[in-house]
């Protein structure tokens, strides 16, 4: 019997993909919150949501939960992909999650809609691993400090807005950037 061993450093074997989708989020958009199924992530993305508006008062915010702590199904990526013009996918807050999140912003990558995935550090290098092995490595993602489900109000809040802060410059195209 002949024993394969695999280098788990060794490069990946699928090509990168580069990634170049944005959204111009001064203009009447519609931006999909995908919601996981992790303790408080509904109440961590409504912050989210309130902290988006702000920043970018023209946006429409959908809510989408995946019913799961794993992956959406193909039909919500799709529905997400069709009815909206870019998408923020959570949390990546463990092993299981963290894989879910990574896949569904890849899986709405793979259908034209600019995503940026919201992981904890604590996952962080589970994130990166996933997205290379799946030929995304440049996928947006943004880290969140670990915990966010089981903290309080205030620092919940904190982290969306500095989640917010982060991401936009990662959806967004600004109207001079095409020139």
């Amino acid at each position: 019997m002949t024993v394969q061993f695999i280098d788990p450093v060794a490069d990946c074997l699928i090509p990168a993909k580069p990634y170049g989708l944005a959204a111009d989020l001064t203009k009447p958009l519609n931006i999909g919150l995908v919601i996981n199924r992790i303790p408080q992530c509904d109440i961590f993305m409504r912050h989210v949501a309130e902290e988006l508006s702000k920043a970018r008062p023209a946006v429409s915010i959908r809510f989408f939960e995946t019913g799961t702590i794993t992956f959406a199904d193909a039909a919500l990526i799709t529905e997400i992909a069709n009815t909206c013009d870019a998408a923020i996918c959570a949390i990546g807050h463990c092993g299981s999650c963290t894989a879910g999140t990574v896949k569904d912003g890849i899986n709405l990558i793979e259908q034209g809609c600019p995503s940026v995935c919201l992981v904890t550090d604590l996952f962080w290098d589970q994130a990166d691993a996933l997205a290379m092995s799946l030929g995304w490595p440049g996928a947006p993602r943004i880290k969140l400090p670990y915990p966010i489900w089981g903290t309080d109000q205030t620092s919940m809040i904190l982290s969306a807005k500095n989640a917010v802060r982060d991401l936009i410059p990662k959806l967004e195209v600004m109207p001079n950037d095409n020139a």
